[in-house]
């Protein structure tokens, strides 16, 4: 995935008409001492990698006062910025740092355009962190000297990858992530483009607190798939009743039953139980250990335990011996 664009169609020639606006006429002003920038947009197309329409593009033409400078693209624009003899390319990432309209992270590099001849298919495909380190593509020595590329039109490369994140059945994405995302800026990304709040993301049954990132739980390639809460059903065959809950498999058995229980506005008994696949499940043990999914199905049940009936009205109204168990009016039962 690529930040910005990195070809474009033919060499593209600034005459020395080019009309300035006010922005320009601000911008030069300034001085490269401030590493002023001179945005242009181009007329030329784009695809989604930054190819054009085949030309190979080495050196940015432009008519420029300044001897130094280096054009970045993004978004279909070019930013060009002087700099002086000594820069480096980590003096040129402070720099687009204090702009609010690129990004730049320790997740973002610089690029050189690639040298395409012949296949125009080949513009149609995404080149990958290899194919660009096997070409020397990447710049991610930041002390290297931005003199060696005077004049170049220069790339952001997005280190990026595919993440699986899932929410019960109707919710499975999957995103483009980097490593340094935290999983605050996961969630959010999700509700800002899916519409969807997540409470909480785990990985391998654990939490992961938003204010860690993928990485620090190893998270920095494809591949990875991360839950924020599971599909189960509970039975409780003896009652004929089936609910549906959603819960988190960080969670112990007794956060399942306190949610059954509030879900179905049932009594605790201390005599109920849980089990899967026909093993019978400890309150402490952990839903991910046991090996619960989406569609899972738990049993509950709860064993017969005797409840005393008391009839208020008993000696009033004289009922017969044989409805009761004793003389104060009292009936046991099983109950459930």
């Amino acid at each position: 995935f690529f930040l910005s664009r990195q070809n474009f169609n033919n060499t593209i020639m600034y005459g020395n008409d080019t009309p300035l606006t006010d922005s320009d006429d601000d911008e030069m002003a300034q001085g490269h001492g401030t590493g002023g920038f001179t945005e242009t947009h181009l007329d030329g197309g784009f695809d989604d990698y930054g190819h054009g329409s085949g030309a190979s593009v080495q050196k940015a033409t432009h008519n420029h006062s300044g001897q130094y400078y280096l054009q970045i693209q993004y978004d279909e624009q070019l930013v060009q910025l002087e700099f002086d003899p000594n820069d480096t390319f980590d003096d040129l990432k402070r720099r687009i740092d204090e702009r609010d309209d690129i990004q730049m992270t320790e997740c973002h590099f610089f690029i050189t355009p690639r040298d395409d001849h012949g296949d125009e298919d080949d513009d149609e495909e995404e080149e990958t962190e290899e194919e660009l380190r096997a070409r020397n593509g990447i710049i991610d020595d930041l002390q290297t000297k931005l003199i060696g590329y005077n004049q170049q039109v220069l790339s952001i490369y997005w280190m990026s990858f595919e993440l699986r994140v899932m929410d019960g059945l109707e919710f499975n994405v999957s995103l483009k992530v980097s490593q340094d995302w935290t999983i605050r800026k996961l969630k959010d990304e999700i509700e800002k483009n899916h519409s969807v709040k997540l409470q909480c993301l785990s990985r391998h049954g654990m939490e992961l607190p938003d204010d860690h990132s993928l990485a620090h739980h190893g998270i920095t390639k494809a591949g990875y798939t991360l839950v924020s809460r599971i599909s189960i059903r509970i039975e409780d065959q003896t009652c004929n009743i089936a609910t549906d809950l959603l819960i988190c498999d960080f969670w112990d058995f007794e956060s399942v039953l306190t949610k059954y229980l509030d879900a179905e506005r049932r009594e605790r008994h201390k005599n109920a139980s849980f089990s899967f696949q026909g093993k019978a499940i400890l309150l402490h043990e952990n839903v991910y250990e046991n090996k619960l999914s989406n569609s899972s199905k738990l049993v509950y049940k709860v064993d017969a335990y005797p409840i005393n009936i008391y009839d208020s009205e008993f000696k009033a109204n004289a009922a017969p011996a044989s409805t009761y168990a004793n003389d104060n009016g009292q009936q046991d039962l099983n109950a459930y």
